[in-house]
């Protein structure tokens, strides 16, 4: 493991290097002046190179104002970096296809890329803080009379750490208190994997007021280390975690996989065949990646939720989602007869911003639909 570690530290490195040296060339292109300073511009952006890196390292260890701030200046760093980049890539296409425009006509152009992508992540940072509610009806086969019209809410990807804490964790109760739900999923990654006081940072949560209860399954960020400190501090706040098993409420099989078993094809099947389903109820499976659809058909389940994509977070990134989930990356769907819904998340990972997607608490409304 700490070799695969290794490893993938080396070649993201690698990556960042060569796009803070195409930064480096494009900068010195659109601001002439800076020549007189190309030592002070290599140190600044050698910094900034591997600024998230460093921060991330750190944050698995400590989490304190200094490295929560350190966090923070890197990752807002990491979405504006994207998005020069964007406009580095740009400024040369059009240096390629407009070779006779003048230096200054360029400088002007790139001043104004530059420009654009100061506003973007403004806009990406202000956009991610604001969480909506996404309301989607879902019609069940054989739902139980008890369920018809009842409500649920569905979060997931609320990466608690080192930027986003208590004070989030609040937003986001308050928000469900107002919807009233019967019910509540958690899709994982509730954690970011780094260092901080589990227990604080969930306390919010024991405020929920529920009647059926608000039931969790791990995603990815809670498995970097043993996830056992995890788990006791989401039980202290009264959440149900769903290890590999299935619950009976009111007659809907509500069913729950452990990331590290679902992220492997056959053991995920294993687990479902093992839980005897019964294809004759509905069932509502909570899988923290929308993965492996196929293998929940064949299982005889109704209604899956999933988050992990975030979509991305940000365009243009989101396309490479939409590809890699084969449109399951996000929202309502069909497969046979199974419903799917993949939420974008509440909370954030990496840069702290979202272009083209949202911050989102969804409300799941339940509708009667006889099985044909």
């Amino acid at each position: 493991m700490a070799k695969f570690i290794a490893i993938a530290v080396s070649v993201i490195l690698v990556i960042l290097f060569l796009g803070h040296w195409a930064l480096y060339l494009f900068l010195v292109s659109v601001f002439p002046a800076v020549y007189g300073n190309l030592s002070a511009l290599r140190i600044i952006l050698g910094v900034l190179w591997i600024s998230f890196i460093a921060a991330s390292l750190i944050s698995h260890k400590f989490n304190n104002l200094m490295t929560r701030a350190f966090y923070k200046i890197s990752a807002v760093w990491l979405g504006f970096f994207m998005y020069l980049l964007i406009g580095a890539f740009t400024y040369a296409v059009l240096m390629v296809i407009l070779p006779s425009t003048s230096q200054i006509t360029m400088s002007i152009i790139g001043e104004i890329l530059i420009g654009s992508a100061v506003v973007v992540v403004i806009y990406g940072i202000v956009n991610a803080n604001r969480i909506r509610i996404t309301s989607v009806k879902v019609p069940i086969p054989n739902l139980p009379e008890l369920w018809k019209s009842r409500k649920a809410v569905f979060i997931s990807d609320l990466h608690l750490g080192q930027v986003l804490s208590v004070r989030f964790a609040e937003r986001v109760v308050s928000k469900i208190n107002k919807l009233k739900p019967d019910i509540i999923f958690i899709g994982g990654d509730l954690y970011d994997g780094v260092a901080v006081n589990a227990k604080s940072a969930i306390e919010p949560f024991s405020k929920l007021q529920v009647p059926l209860g608000i039931y969790f399954v791990t995603g990815n960020h809670e498995e970097f280390s043993d996830n056992s400190k995890y788990l006791s501090a989401i039980r202290g706040a009264g959440i149900k975690a769903l290890i590999d098993e299935k619950v009976i409420i009111d007659g809907i099989q509500l069913i729950g996989v452990d990331y590290a078993h679902a992220s492997k094809e056959e053991k995920f099947n294993e687990i479902l065949r093992s839980l005897n389903i019964d294809r004759g109820k509905p069932s509502i499976l909570l899988k923290h990646v929308p993965s492996d659809l196929n293998i929940a058909l064949d299982n005889g389940i109704s209604f899956q939720l999933s988050g992990h994509t975030h979509k991305a977070q940000v365009f243009p990134v989101n396309l490479v989602t939409y590809l890699v989930f084969k449109r399951f990356d996000y929202g309502l769907h069909n497969l046979g007869s199974m419903q799917t819904y993949t939420s974008s998340g509440v909370g954030t990972w990496g840069p702290p911003l979202r272009v083209g997607t949202k911050s989102e608490i969804v409300e799941i409304t339940f509708q009667f639909e006889k099985h044909p």
